[in-house]
């Protein structure tokens, strides 16, 4: 298994609602985020710890990881390790 540490930008947040744009920008960026990984590093399963800098984001970033493929193994508001 691998481990990387990687950290997520910051999601444009209007009020306290994130927009449908913020949303797709963050699963594309998971997405590709999770696919440039396992093909560097050569694994099929590997760790993954993202750091997201906005709290309110976090759902997103989690709903993404699960559209990916992706299942928690423990989270804090912003540091959410995964495996896929």
């Amino acid at each position: 298994m691998s481990y990387a540490s990687i950290p997520i930008p910051a999601t444009p947040i209007i009020g306290n609602i994130k927009t449908r744009f913020a949303a797709q920008q963050i699963r594309k960026y998971v997405e590709e985020l999770v696919c440039s990984v396992k093909a560097a590093v050569g694994f099929d399963k590997i760790f993954l710890k993202i750091e997201c800098n906005d709290p309110s984001a976090a759902m997103e970033v989690r709903t993404a990881v699960r559209e990916c493929g992706g299942r928690v193994y423990r989270t804090r508001p912003t540091v959410m390790p995964f495996i896929f």
